[in-house]
């Protein structure tokens, strides 16, 4: 439960980050591949269209 909670918490800080100014390439990867980390952690059944989908916004494409 800590980790979970945990990683939610750096998740919106990231997000906080992320929307203050343009994450780099590396970054936006991190933080997408820790949005499907946690995606597959509670047990989701597309953590994929989910990591393209925060690329997508992260990279503003």
């Amino acid at each position: 439960m800590n980790r979970k909670i945990a990683l939610f918490l750096f998740s919106l800080g990231l997000a906080a980050t992320a929307g203050a100014a343009h994450m780099d390439d590396f970054a936006c990867r991190e933080y997408c591949a820790l949005e499907r980390q946690t995606c597959q952690a509670e047990g989701g059944t597309n953590c994929q269209l989910v990591e393209r989908q925060c690329l997508m916004e992260c990279r503003h494409v």
